[in-house]
């Protein structure tokens, strides 16, 4: 792990570290509420057109799911990452898989599929009124549609790095 990745590791315990896993413990029931509400809003949010806020609860879950892993993986470690984003999480996860030498081939595969997610996350929420080059033509409603595709992106994406996360957790 290079200088730089290590100086991105906070000292255990640290409040901006995610509160780790314990099976029962008061964390994962809260954890287990919050999922079934972000995605109860979801889909509330969704059937209304405001898939904005789809993303934004998409992303805070990918963002979390990325961390517990990489968290289980360094659950030994004096320091741990944190992840103020998805990219955070990505990056940090990378780091963790590589170090511990768990990086496969899906670890590439949901990696690729994140990063083109959240580039075109980032599209479609900083740059709804941005008017540029590449988007002159796009009206408001090409803009809505871009932004549902992506909200459906992401809603494909939670499952997937759900499952990906989930069974490496529960194998170790």
């Amino acid at each position: 792990m290079s200088r730089n990745q290590k100086d991105r590791k906070l000292d255990v315990p640290n409040p901006k570290i995610r509160v780790s896993g314990e099976k029962g413990s008061q964390q994962n029931v809260l954890r287990g509420e919050l999922y079934a509400n972000a995605f109860q809003h979801i889909n509330k949010a969704y059937e209304q057109g405001f898939y904005i806020e789809c993303i934004a609860l998409l992303d805070s879950m990918i963002t979390d799911r990325l961390e517990s892993y990489s968290q289980y993986l360094s659950h030994n470690d004096d320091k741990q990452f944190s992840a103020n984003s998805v990219f955070d999480a990505i990056r940090n996860l990378g780091a963790m898989t590589k170090e511990k030498g768990v990086r496969d081939e899906e670890y590439k595969i949901i990696h690729d599929k994140i990063e083109d997610w959240s580039s075109k996350r980032n599209s479609a929420i900083h740059s709804f009124v941005i008017v540029r080059e590449y988007n002159l033509q796009d009206d408001t409603e090409k803009r809505m549609s871009n932004i549902k595709e992506v909200a459906d992106l992401g809603l494909e994406l939670v499952r997937e790095v759900m499952k990906y996360t989930r069974t490496r957790i529960d194998l170790k």
